[in-house]
């Protein structure tokens, strides 16, 4: 197959992502995409390959709760990748078929707190994990569910070795424009990601808009991929009609572009992931 300049470029700066390079560290990675774009496939494409070619790191991925667990599809061939679930205790955190709506037991692991999920986690796996759901009296009828891993990836920041984590929407980590306490959480966290790289901590993850995340977790990024129907922003050199010019394939896949410190170039997602069985499970709140 003959590439072009910008395809040539968009593998060369995709293969440097997977790099355990001690002078760059780790890395701070955003999908952008409207729905069906494919930017989560992109994010389990890059779990698939961390699991495939790097053994001794781990791999830790969070999923939203009260939707299809998407992290079972690298279960499914040609991919065959293995799934740890992980639970905290006292969540309340249970599992349904959503094909039936029975309640099913997944025989998760259960841990205390961040050192014990972090001593708990598994080499090769994808440790799926689900901490407890957030509550404070200043956000009446608005329950952040997964704010505790902003906590989880500063304890990782902490460790040896090399850590990837990815996240499904995060959004819901980081909102923009979120009252206290979500908003001193997020300066917070956007400190806790200056640091990442140096503490060869990569972070993933994918939302449908930048203005979703605040600008102050945003601001930290190293890469950026802008799936099909992406609105590009002055922050970056791509340029709009590349954007609106992407090819949109079900057999090939679709096209995207990978920036990265100020170039950029085409790449395409050609992985498929499809329920496991053909059905869903997801995760919800047990009532009470």
């Amino acid at each position: 197959m003959v590439y072009t300049k910008t395809q040539k470029l968009g593998r060369d700066l995709l293969g440097d992502i997977f790099k355990h390079s001690k002078d760059r560290g780790g890395i701070m990675l955003e999908c952008l995409g409207m729905p069906g774009s494919a930017k989560t496939a992109f994010i389990l494409s890059g779990l698939c390959y961390v699991l495939e070619h790097w053994h001794e790191d781990l791999c830790f991925f969070s999923e939203v709760v009260g939707a299809p667990i998407q992290s079972f599809k690298i279960q499914q061939k040609p991919y065959n990748q293995k799934v740890h679930l992980m639970v905290q205790e006292g969540s309340g955190i249970i599992f349904r078929n959503r094909e039936t709506g029975e309640i099913v037991d997944l025989h998760p692991t259960y841990f205390k707190d961040y050192e014990d999920c972090y001593q708990k986690a598994k080499k090769e796996f994808c440790n799926t994990v689900f901490f407890k759901k957030f509550k404070t009296e200043k956000l009446v009828n608005c329950n952040i569910d997964r704010i505790y891993w902003t906590d989880f990836i500063a304890h990782l920041n902490t460790k040896i070795g090399w850590t990837w984590v990815f996240i499904d929407e995060m959004s819901d980590l980081c909102p923009y424009g979120a009252p206290n306490p979500i908003w001193q959480s997020n300066a917070n966290f956007g400190k806790i990601c200056h640091d990442l790289r140096k503490c060869n901590t990569s972070l993933w993850y994918n939302t449908q808009y930048k203005s979703d995340i605040d600008p102050r977790v945003r601001s930290k990024l190293q890469a950026r991929v802008f799936m099909p129907g992406t609105v590009v922003d002055s922050n970056t050199r791509v340029y709009q009609s590349l954007i609106d010019n992407l090819e949109e394939d079900e057999k090939e896949g679709n096209q995207c572009v990978i920036s990265i410190a100020g170039k950029f170039g085409k790449i395409r997602v050609t992985d498929v992931f499809n329920p496991v069985g053909g059905f869903y499970y997801d995760s919800l709140y047990k009532e009470g």
